[in-house]
């Protein structure tokens, strides 16, 4: 597992457990961190 996608599981994962805790900017925060995480991947293939 590279750095990127540990980076996009940590994210993932904090987004599925913990939502429901979140408000609604740090949700698209997050959402948005993670579509940026997977472009970088995406280019580095």
């Amino acid at each position: 597992m590279t750095e990127l996608e540990g980076l996009i599981h940590y994210w993932e994962s904090v987004l599925k457990e913990f939502s429901y805790l979140l408000g609604p900017a740090t949700l698209v925060l997050i959402q948005s961190t993670i579509k940026y995480l997977k472009q970088l991947q995406d280019k580095e293939r």
